[in-house]
């Protein structure tokens, strides 16, 4: 278990709890976002073989939060400000799997070679607007008022999950024809975008406190054991015709969370003045008419008319993505060429059951004032990460045997019973156990 917790957060890329250089190469994940995955087989088709793939599924998030809405000039907050960037992140998996394999040949197994990677990044990106304050600038000739009496609620918030399960179970035995199984490659994937665009104001006045809450919550949970047993034989595999020794693969999947948050503007603030403090009573006091002159040093970028917008309560100004992937991929699989094949042509033989990929993708960018925030009370800013990798459980279990015994095993497994009485024609009733329907109940609760 790794598990990183930082309450004081530096500016900058942070993969699995280390901060990055800035020329870091980060990890890809493997599989395109949104493109057609491939389709054909890598697998010659044109010589007998055994080939499944059970694995290779794709459970992807991607989300973004554009928050536009205080996309203004100038910020003053009477009360005091909260601000919180905080990104959780979580990958866990078990992939615990028993191969047996037999025969002469030489087995190319894969069982681990996992990837688990918690990638975040922290951004302030300053709008490059100089201050204003106490400059010479116009504000404008005709000044507009809006009134908000009460608090103001900004809330974008993005809730996705995938849930997929593809607990397979297979059997080949034929050894003279191509026999390519798929039983993965399943997909499922949320896509969702979101940007606010709010009122051009050139002023923003908030006569209470600031609540800014910025979040994004992710978490990978792969369930990988597997059960293989393979038997194959030496003269089976000619090293002549482009094929190569068995290969087994139940590992090498991939879980990945990327996290960015982004703050645009300004990046400093200052106090109220008392020139603030008066042009504050004026407009709390409902004055409509105010002087041009005591705006004197606020940008309105070239507009001639001044928009001010008045809020008599508290903001909160809150944007937060959650993701989720559970993926349950636990198969059984047999393949058996028997004796008689190594006096056939040449037989392929591969069995895939790992190669799961797991990603959540996040993005918020918040944009506050492009020339100047006034604090009058106290300013709080809190950027909190937390990135944990959690290997409930990785231990393979790899075993040569005899491949008569595994023959023997197979045929146990796909002959049905011969018994007194046995009526082919009976169809069986399914049982529904509910009591151990859920299979991931003890481990998520």
């Amino acid at each position: 278990m790794g598990e990183t917790t930082r309450s004081d957060v530096e500016p900058g890329v942070y993969v699995n709890g280390e901060l990055q250089p800035e020329d870091a190469e980060l990890p890809v994940f493997p599989v395109g976002l949104g493109d057609d995955r491939e389709t054909e087989s890598p697998y010659p088709t044109d010589v007998p073989g055994q080939i499944l793939t059970a694995g290779s599924n794709l459970a992807a998030n991607v989300a973004g939060i554009f928050d536009i809405n205080h996309g203004i000039g100038t910020l003053v907050v009477v009360g005091d400000y909260f601000r919180t960037d905080a990104i959780v992140q979580l990958n866990l998996y078990v992939d615990d799997d028993d191969i047996t394999y037999a025969g002469d040949g030489v087995f190319q197994i894969e069982g681990d070679g996992n990837e688990a990677f918690n990638i975040a990044t922290f951004l302030d990106t300053d709008a490059g607007v100089p201050s204003f304050a106490g400059s010479n600038i116009f504000p404008g000739i005709d000044w507009y008022v809006d009134v908000l009496d009460g608090d103001l609620y900004d809330v974008s918030v993005v809730s996705q999950a995938n849930w997929l399960y593809d607990n397979d179970v297979s059997v080949q035995d034929n050894y003279l024809t191509n026999y390519q199984l798929l039983m993965g490659a399943n997909e499922q994937g949320n896509f969702t975008e979101i940007i606010t665009i709010g009122e051009n104001y050139d002023l923003v006045i908030v006569l209470g406190d600031y609540h800014e809450l910025n979040l994004i919550y992710q978490k990978n949970i792969l369930l990988d054991p597997d059960t293989l047993k393979v038997l194959g034989y030496d003269d089976a595999f000619g090293d002549g015709d482009g094929l190569t020794d068995p290969s087994i693969t139940t590992g090498a999947n991939w879980l990945q969370n990327e996290a960015l948050i982004e703050q645009w503007g300004t990046q400093s603030y200052q106090e109220l003045t008392p020139a603030w403090e008066a042009l504050i009573a004026q407009l709390n006091a409902g004055d409509t008419e105010l002087d041009p002159s005591v705006g004197v040093g606020i940008p309105n970028f070239g507009d001639p008319a001044f928009n001010i917008l008045l809020i008599t309560g508290d903001v909160y100004d809150i944007n937060a993505i959650e993701q989720e992937n559970v993926v349950a991929d636990a198969d059984v699989a047999l393949q058996l060429l028997p004796a008689a094949a190594a006096d056939a042509d040449p037989v392929m033989q591969v069995a895939s059951t790992g190669e799961n990929a797991l990603g959540n993708f996040a993005t918020i960018v918040h944009t506050g004032p492009a020339a100047d925030y006034y604090v009058g009370g106290d300013f709080y800013e809190d950027e909190l990460l937390i990135q944990t990798e959690l290997i409930a459980s990785n231990d393979d279990t790899v075993t040569g045997s005899d491949p008569d015994v595994l023959a023997n095993e197979l045929v146990a497994f796909t002959s049905p019973p011969e018994e007194d009485g046995h009526d082919e024609d009976v169809v069986a009733v399914p049982v529904h156990d509910s009591a151990h329907s859920d299979v991931l109940g003890n481990v998520l609760t």
